[in-house]
């Protein structure tokens, strides 16, 4: 298989919908597309140096903005 990268993943759930979160450092972030015709669905979201990708059937966004990083 292919390398991590250095990538942390998540499997949650929105709703009763499942998704799988990828969690890279920004300069290892791979821009990743789907391709056209996907039947999934594909968000990106950065904080601070860190980026955030959801897949899931149903378009993932609004799970993204419950990842924070804490304050110290």
């Amino acid at each position: 298989g292919l390398s991590t990268g250095g990538c942390m993943t998540v499997l949650a759930k929105h709703g009763a919908e499942p998704l799988c979160v990828c969690i890279v450092r920004r300069e290892h972030d791979p821009h990743v597309e789907l391709p056209a015709g996907s039947a999934l669905h594909l968000a990106r979201r950065e904080v601070d140096d860190l980026v955030l990708y959801a897949l899931s059937k149903s378009p993932p966004a609004a799970a993204l903005e419950q990842f924070v990083v804490p304050v110290q």
